[in-house]
């Protein structure tokens, strides 16, 4: 289950409860298994973890190794992107994340290519938008379920939706956008304003936030 919780600072925790473990809803380990953060205590809280140099490993806890764990985490360098990045913002969706949403995308691309010859030639048409580069693995999640037209560029995507000559030509915009500072405020204020079609992976929380509802009553959707 997913939980916010205020520990240090405010953040988005994922809960194992059989397993009595909390972890990370943004960052994932080298092998794409999810960061352990944190654990429950005897009444069912949840305790984070002094210190993130022990990649889940507690001071309380035997090291087998000589020298402290491998910490290989993924801390992209800004100069390598031509806008400011967060690391704690770069974590790309898995390809089961897109495996859940399959059959709403091959619907809607039957249903925008309702004309076309089959259903693939539907889905190489149907054209997808994710203007949040992170590193790129989202086009080939995509292109292995059958969708291989899909604009996912390294760009800043804000200046990007101020020049109508720069927008891609799109039938879906899809994205699971970083969620530090006001990145999601800024994704709502622009999807709302425009009539393309949008599905987004984002906190269930979201949905509470004054800016969420405000947005989506004002344009309908």
């Amino acid at each position: 289950e997913g939980a916010m919780i205020s520990q240090d600072d405010e953040q988005f925790v994922l809960i194992d409860r059989v397993g009595r473990k909390v972890y990370s809803s943004m960052e994932r380990l080298e092998n794409g298994d999810r960061k352990q953060i944190g654990e429950l205590d005897d009444q069912g809280q949840v305790v984070v973890f002094k210190t993130e140099k022990h990649c889940g490993i507690r001071d309380s806890e035997e090291q087998t190794s000589n020298g402290p764990p491998d910490c290989k985490e993924s801390d992209p360098a800004s100069s390598l992107f031509p806008y400011e990045t967060d690391p704690d913002d770069h974590c790309e969706s898995p390809l089961e994340a897109y495996e859940d949403i399959l059959s709403l995308l091959q619907s809607y691309a039957r249903r925008k290519y309702r004309n076309t010859t089959s259903q693939a030639q539907a889905q190489k048409q149907l054209s997808l938008y994710d203007p949040y580069y992170c590193n790129g693995r989202v086009a080939e999640h995509l292109k292995s379920l059958g969708f291989p037209t899909v604009y996912n560029r390294k760009e800043d995507c804000y200046q990007v939706w101020k020049d109508v000559s720069r927008y891609p030509k799109c039938n879906l915009l899809i994205t699971n956008p970083p969620y530090s500072e006001d990145h999601v405020e800024k994704l709502m204020e622009h999807v709302t304003r425009d009539k393309t079609p949008w599905m987004l992976l984002m906190p269930t929380f979201v949905h509470k936030k004054d800016y969420f509802q405000r947005l989506t009553t004002a344009s309908h959707q």
